[in-house]
């Protein structure tokens, strides 16, 4: 895209991302291409009508993937409560300010663009939806999109695994979500989660503690134990993760 049709595109998705009217019903993750080209209702959404006009009806699969992402975050969005002084507080700037706006819409739609797996967006929608309720900053969600992006959908999984075996070490302390205790990692099936788990530590999301008493010791993964951090308990509980049964295909 030319940097026209990007401004087309952002000044698209701005307006249609607090729609009200957007039909909740359809699974926008599961159309298929075909449908893009014949289904009449599809055709007249805005966001589908600017990509139809830009990319000459989808010139590749990515911009048909993105279509399909940028609409199942337009859903999400809109799918569930956000307290409604805190929705207008911030709809109030993101139209009155240009560059708030610009840069925030820009930032979503490169991630959905870089996401490989459309699933994604949905957790980036609800991350999104936590920042406007004021739970955490913009940073914050930059951050928290950045881990979705590397994130595998198998580490994903791996996550709300280990969420679950520690749940009953998780505790509220005021506004403050504190993780108490660690899961020694021999207590599963290590071997298979070994990559995942690094790339969560490598992320921010885990923390690999070693219980090694010598320098030699110091590699062994079996020596380790990790458990949630305080980034990985944020991108858990507001990106959704319990809601979904599983990520990963079998």
């Amino acid at each position: 895209m030319n940097p026209k049709d990007d401004i087309r595109l952002s000044s698209t998705f701005s307006n249609e991302l607090f729609n009200q009217s957007f039909d909740m019903g359809v699974d926008y993750l599961e159309i298929g291409l075909d449908n893009f080209f014949t289904d009449g209702v599809i055709q007249q959404i805005p966001i589908v009508k600017s990509m139809h006009s830009l990319f000459k009806i989808f010139g590749s699969i990515r911009e048909f993937d993105l279509t399909k992402k940028l609409l199942a975050f337009v859903k999400a969005v809109n799918s569930g409560t956000i307290d409604t002084e805190k929705l207008e507080e911030y709809k109030s700037r993101f139209y009155k300010d240009k560059h708030f706006r610009d840069k925030q819409i820009e930032h979503i739609i490169v991630i959905l663009d870089r996401v490989s797996e459309a699933k994604k967006a949905l957790v980036l929608a609800n991350l999104y939806r936590g920042y406007i309720e004021q739970i955490y900053t913009w940073d914050k969600f930059v951050e928290l999109s950045y881990c979705l992006e590397s994130a595998f959908l198998s580490d994903i999984d791996l996550l709300k695994f280990l969420f679950g075996l520690n749940a009953a070490r998780f505790h509220d302390s005021g506004d403050k979500t504190i993780a108490i205790g660690e899961i020694v990692l021999e207590n599963f099936e290590f071997d298979d989660k070994f990559v995942s788990v690094n790339r969560l530590n490598s992320s921010g999301l885990l923390i690999i503690n070693s219980t090694s008493k010598t320098w030699g010791e110091l590699a062994d993964p079996y020596l380790q134990t990790v458990k949630v951090s305080g980034l990985g308990i944020l991108f858990y509980r507001y990106g959704g993760i319990a809601l979904y049964q599983q990520f990963a295909e079998d």
